[in-house]
């Protein structure tokens, strides 16, 4: 592989990590302050 394809493809890590930690946050928004105590 060329380090382009590689450096893509890590690229593609970290957004899926930070669309991840994103949707982590907006759902821990939405619930309700007793459900965030628990988790």
């Amino acid at each position: 592989m060329s380090s382009d394809s590689v450096l893509f493809q890590e690229l593609d890590k970290l957004e899926q990590n930070d669309l991840k930690k994103v949707a982590a946050l907006w759902n821990l928004s939405k619930l309700p302050y007793k459900e965030k105590i628990r988790m």
